[in-house]
């Protein structure tokens, strides 16, 4: 299913907006792939001759990389959701693979912000949602991505998955703070992602808890926000079955 805008939105200044930035987008990924691929290529050529500085030098510049590639990914999705063309085609998906495919994916990330990367213990079951895989993954992404932004050095973050009452989920915990139950939904707002941060709102801070409303959503699921004193959870929640 791919929603559409409709004839009117063509005449639309903020529909034009929304296309300009999808294209903008698509073009930079293509710039950024080609660079990625370069430092790839050099971390891989230089590993037994380089100096330890060098090494980490080029190790940070892919890390700036990866989140430049998530940032551009964020802004096709808003761009996208904007002009109302996401697609969606939902099946049934394992969250326990998403799960260890983000803690893999985000292993370089946590280093770089010295942060532990955990997965909760695998039960013995597979838990399944009933979702568009593609669109679920980037929410799930862009959680962990916001855990590592905030979490404080030295702790850890730990993604587990479970299930029951007919729905399954896909939780990311970290230390800090949570904030209070009255900035948790402005938070994942558009108006909320732009309003400054303070000690105790610092989810308020850019795109990726927005982005990852937006990609839960049309999804088929939705974003849950909970915890105390040292620990944040931001919980994906989705029907268990069709």
């Amino acid at each position: 299913m791919v929603s559409s805008a409709g004839s009117s939105g063509l005449h639309d200044p903020d529909a034009k907006l929304a296309e300009l930035v999808v294209i903008m987008a698509h073009d930079l990924k293509n710039l950024l792939a080609a660079l990625s691929a370069n430092l790839h290529f050099l971390e891989g050529s230089i590993a037994e001759t380089a100096d330890t500085d060098s090494l980490e030098a080029l190790g940070d510049s892919v890390t700036l990389c990866n989140v430049l590639d998530h940032f551009l990914r964020n802004l096709d999705l808003i761009g996208r959701h904007d002009n109302h063309k996401i697609a969606v085609h939902k099946n049934l998906t394992s969250l326990r693979s998403m799960a260890g495919e983000a803690a893999g994916k985000f292993q370089r990330e946590a280093k770089a912000a010295g942060v532990d990367l955990d997965l909760s213990e695998p039960t013995d079951r597979d838990v399944l949602a009933f979702v568009d895989r593609e669109l679920l993954s980037r929410a799930v992404d862009n959680l962990v991505g916001q855990a590592l932004e905030n979490a404080p050095r030295g702790t850890r973050v730990l993604i587990e998955v479970g299930e029951g009452g007919g729905e399954s989920w896909l939780s990311v915990t970290d230390a800090r703070e949570a904030p209070p139950p009255s900035l948790r939904v402005p938070a994942s707002t558009r108006s909320g992602t732009a309003r400054p941060s303070s000690s105790s709102g610092r989810q308020g801070r850019g795109l990726r808890l927005h982005c990852a409303d937006i990609a839960a959503m049309a999804a088929g699921g939705r974003i849950e926000q909970s915890g105390g004193p040292g620990e944040c959870r931001l919980r994906l929640v989705a029907p268990s079955r069709q």
